[in-house]
């Protein structure tokens, strides 16, 4: 009986101990990856995608993460709708992004990096135009509250990293547009069981 009794107060403690990585999805309304590239040697050019989907799976007991996200990139948006065709539809010869061809952009990564309790950095596979190269960024601003208007409580982060657009297949006009692009993704996320219909406070 004292066996039994040791077994069980050990199985309970493991059961309440042991707890499972929580899924977050994203919040397409909030969540969106924006980016900055030199312009002529003079200025930033600036733009973001309008449309992202996914999920980040986190255990901050284990520090351990996931995170998925998928990119539209017919989205694009730099505010000119001319320069937006010229980088979608190519321009004086030259390819950028090719959304017949390649629909989407994908981040996928499964290592997580922490300080403390809170997530710090996240690496994984990033493909753009059919390319996989690995990707490393730093996250900032890691925050979790209450959302009184979806009556759960979400969390948020920005993702920081950079990468070179002719590892992925875009290397023209490299004399009047920079290679190094820096890359921020804002995310805000709640778990899979709080409700999605709530109203857009964007």
């Amino acid at each position: 009986m004292r066996r039994f009794v040791s077994l069980l107060s050990g199985l309970l403690w493991l059961s309440t101990t042991a707890a499972e990585p929580l899924r977050y999805q994203l919040d397409p309304d909030h969540s969106y990856p924006h980016f900055s590239i030199r312009h002529l040697g003079i200025s930033a050019l600036q733009g973001r995608f309008n449309k992202m989907a996914g999920w980040v799976e986190l255990d901050q007991e284990a520090k351990t993460g996931r995170l998925e996200i998928t990119v539209e990139v017919g989205s694009l948006d730099t505010g000119m709708p001319a320069r937006d065709r010229n980088l979608l539809k190519g321009v004086f010869g030259t390819t950028f992004f090719e959304p017949d061809k390649y629909p989407h952009m994908q981040f996928r990564a499964s290592e997580m990096g922490f300080d403390g309790e809170l997530p710090a950095s996240i690496s994984g596979e990033l493909t753009i135009q059919g390319i996989t190269r690995t990707a490393a960024f730093q996250i900032r601003q890691f925050n979790c509250a209450f959302n009184p208007l979806r009556l759960a409580k979400g969390c948020g982060a920005q993702a920081v990293g950079k990468i070179k657009r002719s590892d992925f297949g875009m290397g023209g006009m490299l004399s009047l547009i920079g290679d190094e692009v820096e890359l921020i993704i804002d995310l805000e996320a709640y778990p899979e069981h709080a409700g999605h219909d709530r109203p857009n406070t964007k």
